[in-house]
């Protein structure tokens, strides 16, 4: 980095190195979200013990790229846990991806880049993978940073090659990554004498191939094709009203990500200017939303389905999708330069095509943290003028991002308090680990075909042999050990 760069980018240097430091403390949280299945993977290629490889295969759906790379990366002489070297190279991840995201804004004239930083790095699904031990925030930060390379050096053969090469390694840890193609196709309209055909054909051959050289060898090796085929055919179970109801599921979470900037401006002056029907509108597409659609996948909320029901977010996502579609046919329209418009129409086909397409695999909100940069850009610059009420909404999310931090702090603590009673009994085998697997179920996994005497349930039962709690304010997570009743 020269000083011109630190100096220009200097606000968005420091929000990144605050937002750095403080996630390592989050590096040391207890596991969560079967973390468990990625570290003991990577002991696998330590030591070569089978039964992480058939664990891994039994809880994941993703390919062994995450925890071979872990392996690979991997110092003996240091001795560093399994999780923390995966949730390291997840953060190192989350540096990458904003570092990345600088040279696209530049390139494309981006303005507002503090504001649409500020809005990633707070937004609770980078905030999480940042420092969880799951192949999610590394692999998408190398897509971006093949992305940039690609648009800011591709007059030269060797940063093609090596733009493919760093996607063709972001596919080999997240083939679901395979939709960003469609960015790079798409460069082709907006400047089809910089991003000729030849160039985005090498590309796209070199990255394809990279990927299939490792779904071959998995094949080889595994005999199962990106995952097993317990998890793919789930992946691909769908159906038309399936489709459309993910559909309006992603769309939704998108609005979500972009507020409130994408309620500011014309807008919701719009809205205004016609609020009675607008009340109705929006009301009516919230009932609907209530009542007709689901949660086909990983869409949820988290801890906040304990305190609000799961139906009034489906009435807020179903409204959200609404409210980002007509919002992006109004911007195009009213707000958005000629200048710009070619450049916005790239942004929102190239988002609305891969939302398409993620519709029709099984949902997770966790697919659209890639889009996420893509989707600020949608927001015109007027959106962004009301500091004041961005700054407050920014504090709210990152208040929503300590929350999550400590419900992972409690959750894993009463997991932990679970375990540390079963081990002392010597119950393991007996023991069904229930509503710990996702922090613990690694403990068990050896023993799961044996007759099973006790369950850990996610309550407090009053005729329990060993109840663990933690809980602060409205977080609160309670396990109890029962006999096991058949």
């Amino acid at each position: 980095m020269n000083n011109s760069y630190i100096y220009k980018n200097k606000a968005v240097l420091i929000l990144l190195l605050i937002f750095t430091v403080l996630h390592i403390p989050l590096l040391f949280l207890g596991p969560v979200n079967i973390e468990f299945a990625f570290a003991d993977l990577l002991k696998y290629y330590k030591n070569g013990n089978e039964i992480f490889l058939e664990q891994f295969f039994f809880y994941q759906a993703n390919t062994v790229g995450m925890s071979f790379l872990g392996w690979l990366v991997n110092i003996e002489s240091l001795s560093i846990d399994e999780i923390l070297l995966i949730r390291t190279l997840n953060l190192i991840g989350s540096v990458i991806f904003i570092l990345s995201l600088i040279s696209i804004t530049n390139f494309f004239k981006i303005k507002n880049i503090f504001l649409i930083t500020l809005f990633i790095i707070v937004s609770p699904l980078f905030w999480t993978y940042s420092s969880r031990a799951t192949a999610d925030l590394f692999p998408a930060a190398l897509a971006i940073l093949s992305y940039a390379v690609f648009i800011k050096n591709n007059d030269y053969l060797y940063k093609i090659i090596l733009s493919a090469f760093i996607f063709g390694f972001s596919l080999i840890l997240k083939p679901l990554i395979l939709f960003m193609y469609i960015f790079f196709i798409g460069l082709y309209f907006i400047d089809e004498k910089k991003f000729t055909f030849i160039k985005l054909l090498t590309f796209c051959l070199i990255s394809f191939l990279i990927l299939s050289i490792f779904l071959s060898q998995i094949y080889l090796n595994y005999d199962y094709f990106i995952t097993s085929n317990k998890f793919l055919s789930v992946l691909l179970k769908t159906s038309l009203d399936i489709s459309v109801n993910n559909f309006i599921l992603y769309a939704g979470y998108v609005t979500l990500a972009l507020s409130p900037m994408i309620f500011m401006g014309g807008y919701l002056k719009s809205i205004y200017k016609y609020n009675f029907v607008s009340i109705i509108c929006f009301s009516v597409i919230f009932v609907l939303g209530y009542l007709y659609i689901n949660d086909t996948g990983e869409m949820n909320f988290s801890f906040l389905e304990t305190i609000i029901p799961k139906s009034i977010f489906n009435g807020i996502l179903m409204t959200g999708a609404i409210i980002f579609l007509s919002s992006s046919y109004f911007n195009s329209k009213y707000i958005i330069s000629k200048f710009d418009n070619k450049k916005y129409k790239y942004f929102f086909i190239s988002i609305l095509v891969s939302l398409i397409l993620l519709s029709f695999l099984r949902p997770s909100q966790r697919y659209i943290l890639i889009l996420l940069p893509f989707c600020l850009f949608l927001l015109p610059e007027v959106n962004f003028k009301n500091k004041k009420v961005l700054y407050t909404f920014a504090a709210l999310l990152f208040f929503i991002d300590i929350t999550i931090s400590l419900n992972q702090y409690l959750k894993s603590a009463a997991s932990k308090s679970m375990l540390e009673y079963i081990k002392n009994n010597k119950i393991v085998e007996a023991t069904d680990p229930g509503a710990i697997t996702g922090s613990y179920g690694n403990y068990f996994f050896l023993h799961r075909e044996k007759e099973k005497k006790y369950v850990v349930v996610s309550y407090i039962d009053p005729d329990s042999i060993f109840s663990s709690s933690r809980n602060f304010l409205f977080i609160k997570h309670d396990y109890s050990l029962i006999e096991f009743k058949q």
